[in-house]
């Protein structure tokens, strides 16, 4: 933060002693119209996924003593990510100085400030980011979702349509009413196989996915969108009917985009009561690969989770740590680089449950829980987005790659 001095009084004789030093008003125009606008607008703004509008200063005075709480406990922005993973192409946390900034201001009354500078305003995404999609997937009915209450998640089967290959440049989830969706995961599947490859995912403030030219994720004939939906009622009665949008390439690229799910399997049985109960699973890549993008997953009784990749020569590393897995908040972390991951390299997924009455979130802790699909059931796991040149071998992950894991099945 900039410093201004305070002047200093000379008398002709005895000098006075300067003044102390004091720190520059913390206001919106000088500091906080760029927080508001980089970490809060991207959900917080008229028909975002926020519950409120964060757009201005007199937007921030209403709630400031709720937002205050939210940004000191963490709360807000959220995110899971420890300080040491990443870094990662978007990262939602508040960096030390902008907490301190923007509590400082809140204390303060928000005051506005003098304007030195046209304000940079925010303008919300509408519509399709990517531009007029190729191909666009709708789920087949519109999904009532009630005033109040609780929406089981919901799986629904979207054909594509499709009857040649091709490939996708730019792909966006688009919810109609995005105060209601929480989370959207997007897969692909193709009948007659049980295969199925991460294609995109959506939470509140998600931007689309844009691939670099050169580089695409191939949709062959038949492919079948699968979607895993969260909505989340707002207060008011919706009819929602979310889809997924397609851009295609101009032309076959260099770098294929490949996205597989490792995951512990079906053996997953977390004993009544247990309050740390581990389970991991590692996978050893058969041939060079980078890994652009990794997204953890887990339900209610998920504790924390971590990512280690362990080098052929031994050396380990942690891309990813979620030391307090919240359930509500499920992102996908893109790299700033993508990850070179040689032939030989080991990746490993380590997850704590917490099935004790301590945890919050627990439905049950008197229950066994195993894997499964429904929220009340458990999983461990962890889509990886992948891209290695299109002549290269296919990277598989499947039940006889893993290398090991631990359950019973009990």
């Amino acid at each position: 933060m900039a410093v201004e001095t305070a002047a200093i009084s000379q008398e002709a004789v005895v000098p006075a002693a300067p003044a102390p030093a004091t720190a520059v008003s913390v206001t919106w125009h000088n500091r906080i119209a760029t927080i508001s606008r980089e970490r809060c607008a991207r959900c917080h703004h008229e028909g975002g996924a926020g519950p409120f509008a964060l757009l201005t200063p007199d937007d921030f005075s209403g709630a400031a003593t709720m937002i205050s709480e939210a940004v000191e406990s963490g709360i807000m922005p959220p995110w899971v990510a420890s300080a040491a993973s990443g870094p990662f192409r978007y990262d939602g946390r508040l960096r030390p100085d902008e907490k301190q900034d923007l509590l400082t201001w809140l204390k303060a009354g928000c005051p506005v400030g003098v304007a030195t500078a046209p304000e940079v305003p925010f303008v919300p995404q509408r519509g399709w980011g990517i531009g007029e999609p190729d191909l666009v997937v709708p789920i087949a009915e519109a999904v009532a979702i009630p005033p109040s209450g609780v929406v089981d998640y919901l799986k629904v089967s979207a054909p594509t349509g499709l009857d040649r290959v091709v490939w996708v440049q730019a792909i966006q989830i688009l919810c109609e009413h995005p105060t209601i969706c929480h989370h959207v995961l997007a897969r692909v599947s193709y009948p007659g196989t049980a295969h199925q490859e991460f294609v995109d995912f959506y939470l509140p403030g998600s931007v689309p996915t844009i691939y670099p030219d050169g580089m695409a994720m191939m949709l062959r004939p038949g492919a079948v969108i699968e979607f895993d939906l969260h909505y989340t009622p707002d207060g008011v009665a919706h009819r929602e009917r979310t889809s997924i949008g397609f851009k295609f390439a101009k032309g076959p690229p260099q770098q294929r985009v490949r996205c597989r799910i490792l995951d512990h399997g079906g053996k997953l049985s977390i004993p009544p009561g247990a309050a740390n109960h581990e389970v991991s699973y590692e996978f050893r890549f058969p041939a060079d690969t980078h890994i652009r993008r990794l997204t953890p997953h887990m339900h209610l009784r998920g504790k924390s989770a971590r990512i280690e990749i362990v080098a052929p020569d031994g050396a380990v590393t942690t891309p990813i740590e979620l030391p307090q897995w919240l359930p509500d908040w499920q992102f996908s972390y893109e790299f700033m680089e993508p990850l070179f991951i040689p032939k030989g390299t080991l990746i490993r997924g380590i997850h704590v449950f917490d099935n004790s009455k301590a945890n919050p979130f627990n439905p049950d802790p008197t229950a066994r829980v195993r894997n499964g699909p429904q929220i009340w059931d458990e999983m461990a796991g962890v889509f990886i987005e992948m891209f290695s040149p299109v002549d290269s071998p296919l990277v598989p992950i499947a039940e006889r790659d893993r290398v090991g894991g631990e359950g019973d099945g009990r």
